[in-house]
């Protein structure tokens, strides 16, 4: 190879090298005089859509975020909603189960005092109804001793009478 380039000689390929870079300044003169805007241009548009796909996905992302702040922010309302009606359930079972407990204390109450009023009626009732019979046993016992005349042997019968009498 080097034989090539010593038959050649050296002013062909500095000759060679001279044009191949003209050609290459040439073409990057060309190359910034009527495509460079153009070449930029793409670029930039390029540029310009990815930071605004960018911008989107931010807002987006910050959107998503609002979005499940909110849902957690209902979530939770709707969690204190639910424990404050469970609350209140609590509370009126707790409030019905005294009411149930105090009208039932309050009924046996009464049902305790009727039965001593039934009981006190009945003894008051059977404390006449002995007083009458006292009363009547007295009138006859009276009216016996007022017909005859009391001997000690009567008298002992007498007491013997009336003892049998209350006992019938």
């Amino acid at each position: 190879m080097l034989n090539v380039f010593t038959t050649l000689g050296t002013s062909t390929i500095v000759g060679n090298l001279i044009t191949v870079s003209g050609s290459f300044v040439l073409l990057l003169v060309l190359i910034r005089v009527f495509a460079w805007k153009n070449i930029t241009g793409i670029f930039e548009k390029r540029a310009d859509k990815i930071a605004s796909e960018l911008d989107k996905a931010e807002d987006a992302k910050i959107e998503a975020q609002e979005l499940v702040r909110q849902r957690q922010t209902q979530l939770d309302d709707v969690k204190n909603v639910a424990d404050k009606i469970i609350l209140e359930a609590k509370n009126n079972a707790e409030s019905m189960k005294s009411r149930i407990i105090e009208n039932a204390e309050n009924q046996a109450s009464g049902l305790k005092a009727k039965a001593k009023l039934d009981i006190e009626k009945q003894k008051a009732e059977a404390l006449v109804e002995m007083r009458h019979e006292v009363s009547a046993i007295s009138i006859d016992l009276a009216q016996e001793i007022l017909m005859e005349e009391l001997t000690p042997d009567a008298h002992s019968q007498l007491i013997e009478r009336y003892l049998n009498n209350l006992g019938e």
